[in-house]
């Protein structure tokens, strides 16, 4: 995908990325059907390439969503990866 990306000059600014479809809520509002999460959830490694890919792609803001983000254990080490890479948290100053 990155590479598709790269040939037609495909620059996102934001993204949200869904990492997990786990979820201990059952909001009437949500979009998503969350509950359990996927069988095929990326793995860590994946996920981190991923991240490795958005920030090589020059993507500004990413927000994590689900499911609940926070159900998934490595989604600390995501956050970190992304903030190592350029990408503010959303508390962050963008200058």
């Amino acid at each position: 995908m990155l590479r598709l990306f790269e040939e037609l000059g495909f620059k996102p600014k934001r993204c949200t990325w869904e990492i997990t479809l786990a979820c201990n809520l059952r909001c009437g509002h949500c979009g998503s059907r969350a509950g359990k999460p996927r069988e095929d959830e990326l793995t860590t490694a994946e996920a981190l390439q991923v991240v490795a890919d958005l920030v090589s792609l020059g993507c500004q803001q990413v927000t994590l969503a689900g499911g609940e983000p926070t159900l998934r254990k490595d989604w600390p080490e995501l956050v970190r990866a992304f903030k190592r890479g350029g990408v503010p948290s959303p508390s962050s100053p963008t200058a």
